[in-house]
């Protein structure tokens, strides 16, 4: 998730530029960026929910759902890669504007799902977590439904990746915390 968060905001940043110099940057290469932006960012989403289902599922996550996070991964990438030659997610008008096809809204939709999906995950399994693991996932179903909804309203404020980039530090400080793998006592590692 790291990764592809820092992909993200990095495709991100750069997609700001190359979309404000439109007449001095090559249109394929705003499409590279912005199709780059759009795939890392979405699949920092799938793969968010096949941690989850990792995290819930103590590593033992069946082939039905490993296939659903490959699937979707899978699918969101078709979609975007033919893109430049489609405009069906996104396109350049001919006054280099940059534009949302038909099939972006594709990618709210598939997002909207992931978020149900982790709901439904973590009311499911909600038993298995602790209090800070819980309001963390809370935080970030919240956190992301807002950011997007601000983000398709207001598309030029960039606040989906700060979102993500807040996440990932409660990720690390509620699920992946290195001291609840440690005795308390001892300092040496525990049996978790």
């Amino acid at each position: 998730m790291v990764v592809m968060a820092t992909l993200s905001s990095a495709f991100d940043i750069i997609s700001c530029y190359t979309i404000s110099y439109f007449d001095s940057v090559p249109l394929w290469f705003n499409y590279f960026i912005n199709i780059s932006y759009l795939a890392t960012y979405n699949l920092t989403a799938v793969i968010y929910l096949y941690y989850m289902y990792v995290v819930v599922m103590n590593g033992n996550v069946d082939m039905k759902r490993r296939a659903l996070c490959v699937g979707l991964g899978a699918f969101e990438v078709f979609l975007l890669l033919p893109t430049a030659f489609t405009k069906f997610v996104i396109y350049f008008d001919e006054n280099g504007n940059y534009c949302h096809g038909t099939g972006f809204y594709i990618l709210y939709v598939i997002a909207i799902f992931i978020l149900i999906a982790v709901l439904r995950l973590f009311l499911t399994y909600r038993s298995r977590l602790s209090k800070q693991q819980a309001y963390s996932i809370i935080f970030f179903n919240v956190a992301t439904l807002a950011s997007v909804i601000v983000q398709f309203f207001y598309p030029e404020i960039l606040i989906s990746n700060f979102v993500i980039a807040i996440f990932l530090v409660l990720v690390y400080l509620s699920l992946q915390n290195p001291d609840d793998y440690l005795d308390k006592h001892s300092g040496c590692y525990n049996s978790d």
